[in-house]
Formats: structure tokens, C-alpha cells, sequence
């Protein structure tokens, strides 16, 4: 059994197409060989960053990018633990994770340092340590 390919008008065995169950035939329009080309010359779609934080904020947290950029403005541009100026494209968004309410932005340390306190049975067992 063969088809013809209608990108290179070329007469193929069905085995050089893909199954398409969506296709009367059952088999994908194109053969395998063009589909394959096809997809190596297609220009591929960057996102910016500014859009990829957008979509971040949205989904991880429910702000929009104008409130998240306005937390970071009533926080003076600082972290809001140390208070040291943080370039907003480097902060990060400290939040509950048990309601996920978000609390402030803060610096990379600071945020690393709040995944161990967060944690009131690692806070206790460090009090305890360094009472020694």
C-alpha cells in the first residue's frame, strides 16, 4: 500500500507516515521526512522574560506583574527581611506554603534562609543547637 506526500509529491509506503487517527486514512498528511524538516525550519518562539514572570506570577501566586512590581515599590526596592536594596529582576516572592499567601519579595539569601525557618521543627532543633 503507498500514498503520495503532497509537501515533495513523492509515492511513499504507508510505514513513512505517521498514524493520525484523526485522518480518514489513519495516517498524517505529510510523510515522516517532511514533517521531520518541517519542524527543524520552523523558527522557534522565545518568551520574554518579562512574560514567562508574568505567567509565573499568575499561576504560583494569583498577582499580576503590576502588583507584584508595586509590593516591590512600597517595599523601597528592599528586601523586606534585611532591608538591603534588591534589583527587582533578582528578587524573590516569599510566600505561606501552607495558605500560599504571599508575604513580601525578598533577597536570595534572605529567601533561602526563610525555607529553613519556615520550618518550626528546624527553627527549634537550631535554638536548641546553638544553646549548644
Amino acid at each position: 500500500m503507498s500514498k503520495i506526500c503532497p509537501h515533495c509529491k513523492e509515492k511513499k509506503s504507508f510505514g513513512q507516515f505517521h498514524t493520525d487517527k484523526s485522518k480518514r486514512s489513519g495516517l498524517s498528511s505529510w510523510c515522516k521526512k517532511c514533517q521531520s524538516n518541517a519542524g527543524k525550519n520552523r523558527p522557534r518562539k522565545r518568551r520574554s522574560k518579562e512574560h514567562s514572570r508574568r505567567l509565573k506570577l499568575k499561576y504560583k501566586y494569583d498577582l499580576t506583574l503590576e502588583q507584584h512590581e508595586q509590593m516591590y515599590v512600597d517595599q523601597d526596592g528592599c528586601c523586606a527581611i534585611c532591608n538591603e536594596p534588591v534589583e527587582y529582576s533578582k528578587t524573590h516572592t516569599d510566600h505561606d506554603h501552607q495558605t500560599g499567601k504571599v508575604r513580601g519579595i525578598l533577597c536570595r539569601r534572605c529567601n533561602y534562609g526563610m525555607g529553613f525557618v519556615d520550618d518550626k521543627e528546624f527553627v527549634k532543633k537550631a535554638k536548641q543547637y546553638l544553646k549548644g
